[in-house]
């Protein structure tokens, strides 16, 4: 019998919301898996959005000592950094020894191989804790294998992105076309990884990150991590949706069978977000979510005014936002 491991990724960044999520995540796919691990990575940035400071790290730790010690299922790998662990995670995961830390924005990037390092399973279904689950379908995960062991092709299987729309057609999506995928309803492939939530083989995953090959980003995004004092490495999706988009492999987001399964994404992090976080969980466990959200991965303004977000963020990435969220 195919057993699972839920994989949370989580660092000190996000305790804000963390405790709340946790439950939420647990509480919709839970009884699916048959062992739970939080990968917490305490290691900041030097500057940026992923940057924190010593009383984060703190408070992250009690949060996850207080919440493993009520699920006592639940295990934490904290991060090891270690020279020699390093070593061992790039020969049984990664393609080579040479396996940065972070990438040129200084987000994670060791911290994910780690995570599937950690996992002993046959399959991980992986998500970032700031993930909001809807749905709820308890057969979500054996469907999924069931199409991964038909299709040897998938590179992994991920809940439908957004809520469903009222048409069933396929969700919007930035920059990233939607293909419809065989005979299935509500099947939609693409060569675009994501590492913030995925269901796979760790054996399948595995063989594709040893595949994958470091690049360095643009110039400009070289130059903005240099001056934030990280590697010039593009991020682990941009490097994992460049090797699928030169192989026969792809991402499936899948709805599955009613009530199917779906995710939602928050885009930024803001004291508006933070107080509405309560009644986004309510809606999206409860499947009443506003039509103007349908269809739609990330919380837009349906939910949330980003007004005040958007304008903290750095000039060169305002403009964009403003066209999309406001």
């Amino acid at each position: 019998m195919s057993t699972i491991t839920l994989q949370i990724s989580t660092a000190p960044t996000d305790v804000q919301f963390l405790k709340r999520m946790l439950r939420h995540q647990l509480k919709t796919v839970g009884d699916q898996v048959d062992q739970v691990a939080i990968t917490a990575d305490i290691r900041p940035s030097k500057k940026g959005r992923f940057s924190f400071d010593e009383n984060q790290i703190a408070l992250f730790k009690q949060i996850l000592k207080e919440f493993s010690a009520q699920h006592n299922s639940i295990q934490v790998h904290y991060v090891d950094y270690d020279k020699e662990t390093v070593g061992r995670v790039a020969e049984e995961v990664w393609s080579s020894g040479d396996l940065p830390v972070k990438d040129y924005r200084g987000g994670p990037f060791y911290s994910y191989i780690y995570g599937l390092y950690r996992v002993k399973t046959d399959y991980v279904f992986h998500l970032d804790s700031d993930i909001f689950l809807g749905g709820g379908s308890p057969a979500w995960c054996d469907e999924a294998i069931e199409l991964l062991t038909n299709d040897p092709k998938l590179a992994i299987v991920k809940p439908l992105s957004g809520p469903p729309k009222n048409d069933v057609s396929a969700p919007f999506q930035s920059g990233e076309p939607l293909k419809p995928y065989r005979d299935h309803s509500s099947a939609y492939y693409s060569d675009n990884f994501t590492t913030r939530i995925f269901f796979t083989e760790k054996s399948r995953l595995t063989q594709i990150f040893k595949n994958t090959s470091i690049e360095k980003p643009d110039i400009l995004r070289s130059l903005i991590g240099k001056w934030q004092g990280n590697p010039a490495v593009r991020a682990p999706e941009q490097l994992l949706s460049r090797y699928l988009s030169g192989t026969e492999f792809c991402r499936l987001d899948y709805l599955g069978t009613e009530p199917g399964l779906w995710a939602l994404h928050p885009p930024f992090r803001s004291e508006e977000f933070y107080s509405k976080l309560d009644e986004i969980i309510e809606a999206v466990e409860k499947n009443k979510v506003p039509d103007a959200q349908r269809g739609h991965y990330d919380i837009n303004h349906a939910f949330v005014d980003w007004t005040s977000a958007i304008d903290n963020l750095p000039v060169y990435r305002r403009k964009k936002a403003r066209r999309r969220f406001q």
